[in-house]
């Protein structure tokens, strides 16, 4: 597999790296207010429209890697914080 990076193709390497992308997606986990939900409905349509992320930064998918990160709100940290009992250890 050559590159397509003239400074590698000149001496035939190889790219040994990987590009980590990071998507965001909703948290069906825990119930939004109703502005948060609206805001991310509209956020995924926007997010279906669009080209992805791969493509609009010109990558090459055999060497990206896209993590899928859940997109929550502070009401939402704050319920998990009172739903489990998470407490910052002084």
């Amino acid at each position: 597999m050559s590159s397509h990076y003239t400074s590698l193709k000149k001496h035939h390497i190889a790219g040994d790296f990987r590009f980590v992308l990071i998507d965001r997606i909703q948290n069906y986990d825990f119930d939004f207010r109703p502005f948060d939900q609206f805001v991310m409905n509209i956020y995924n349509v926007v997010k279906r429209l669009g080209i992805s992320d791969v493509r609009a930064f010109g990558l090459d998918s055999s060497n990206t890697v896209v993590e899928l990160v859940p997109l929550e709100s502070g009401e939402v940290i704050k319920q998990a914080k009172e739903m489990y009992k998470i407490e910052r250890l002084q």
